[in-house]
């Protein structure tokens, strides 16, 4: 149930944005705005040369400057195929989402398969059994999946350009 919740957690947390047109300074706008603090990572497709990736530190109507180990350099905005963006908060609130369903599902199978093994049906309880199990396994499942969400964050990746992965 546990794993479960991770897997879930880290498999839907990402989303894809196509512009279709070069960076401008108010997509950069934008995409602090939702950043919330996040860092933009852009990616650099120069050429034939092989893609590179750093901070994006900021755009002009022209060019924007990106953080490489070499230092802050300019590039064409035409270059900036794609800014990636990963939200920890995002992630975090996703995962607890996600946690919640699937431990409360997985909680209350455990809760019906104990009654199922019990040859008096749970001892006359009833649904305590299952009830039970789904508020332990959402409560289990909610702060896994948090830690999990948080831990892998939610990507935004924003393409510009005719560039498509």
């Amino acid at each position: 149930m546990v794993l479960l919740s991770a897997a879930a957690s880290l498999a839907a947390c990402a989303t894809s944005e196509y512009r279709g047109r070069v960076l401008t300074p108010q997509d950069e706008a934008s995409m602090r705005a939702h950043a919330h603090g996040a860092d933009l990572e852009a990616t650099i497709v120069e050429n034939d040369r092989p893609a590179r990736h750093g901070p994006l530190v900021l755009v002009r109507p022209d060019e924007s400057l990106v953080r490489l180990p070499a230092g802050e350099s300019p590039f064409p905005n035409a270059a900036i195929h794609a800014v990636r963006v990963k939200n920890h908060w995002r992630g975090a609130l996703e995962g607890a989402g996600m946690g919640l369903g699937a431990g409360a599902l997985g909680g209350a199978a455990l809760g019906f398969v104990s009654c199922a093994s019990d040859r008096d049906g749970c001892g006359g309880e009833g649904l305590f059994l299952p009830l039970a199990g789904a508020v332990g396994g959402a409560a289990v499942g909610l702060v896994v999946g948090a830690i999990a969400g948080a831990l892998h964050g939610h990507v935004t990746r924003y393409w510009f350009g005719s560039f498509r992965p």
